[in-house]
């Protein structure tokens, strides 16, 4: 059973365990830019437009919630409507004092990357317009990492004011550091049915659904790493949106093709990949 995931199906959010969850909520929200949607003694949920939550916290409850050697998350990627957006981001952050660990230009995507106080990875980038992404002469999309021109990206919000993230930002990808990939790619390929970008080195492998650059990335870079265990701090899981029922229901006939377990509630199905990750996948 070869078939497609849906082209509109979106990263839709991103749940992650903390320790100190009024410490790392404050970030979010001071330096980041998201809005405080509900907060409760145990979670913060996060949007941008008042309704719909981009980024959940939990605090742990686990004594030893050590996340070393342990699969989970690479980084999350805040997508950002424009350049000037990410401009006003990359102002905030440096008049805050605030470190970044990198600053590129992929072709398709101009990014910044730090660590929230718990060493989550983010990335905040501005895509450019598709016509303008690099492909092979296969036709095959291509990236590069080439210095950010920060200069230039700063010049355009020097008369502007930062006022948070705008409400039209999105979680654009997730990337997570996996066991293997081979493993990893049979279930979100051949699984869940998103397609095969392009690869680093065979190291590294970007997947994604109606022909953007990626919305899952997956490495093995570093030393190996074990299973993730459900207690442990960083991601607890994240969640891929159909955008209707009936690909969501095809969805299902594909997970169960692949012979891939699941648990269903209503209009949502929670899967763990082969690194022991948890995927929601709702409609």
């Amino acid at each position: 059973m070869k078939t497609t995931i849906h082209p509109k199906t979106t990263i839709d959010s991103v749940h992650l365990l903390v320790e100190d969850l009024h410490g790392t909520a404050d970030f979010y929200r001071s330096l980041i830019g998201f809005e405080v949607l509900e907060e409760k003694q145990d979670r913060v949920s996060f949007a941008v437009d008042g309704t719909s939550p981009l980024l959940t916290l939990e605090q742990t409850k686990a004594k030893d919630a050590s996340r070393a050697q342990s699969a989970g998350l690479y980084h999350f990627a805040i997508l950002v409507p424009d350049r000037v957006s990410l401009s006003l981001s990359l102002r905030h952050l440096i008049k805050n004092n605030y470190p970044l660990q990198g600053a590129s230009d992929h072709g398709f995507s101009e990014a910044i990357y730090l660590q929230d106080p718990e060493g989550n990875g983010i990335e905040i980038y501005a895509d450019r317009p598709k016509h303008l992404w690099q492909k092979d002469a296969s036709g095959q999309l291509t990236a590069t990492t080439s210095r950010l021109d920060v200069e230039g990206l700063l010049k355009l919000s020097e008369d502007k004011v930062w006022s948070g993230l705008p409400t039209d930002t999105i979680i654009g990808h997730v990337h997570l550091h996996v066991s293997s990939i081979d493993d990893t790619e049979k279930f979100y390929v051949d699984g869940l049915g998103f397609d095969k970008m392009f690869t680093l080195g065979g190291n590294a492998l970007f997947v994604s659904a109606g022909g953007y650059h990626h919305h899952i990335a997956m490495n093995v870079w570093g030393r190996h790493v074990a299973y993730k265990q459900e207690s442990s701090i960083g991601l607890k899981h994240f969640t891929i949106k159909l955008p209707d029922l009936q690909s969501f229901n095809t969805t299902i006939e594909r997970v169960k093709h692949n012979a891939i377990t699941f648990e269903q509630l209503d209009q949502s199905i929670t899967l763990t990949d082969p690194s022991g990750i948890k995927v929601i996948v709702t409609t």
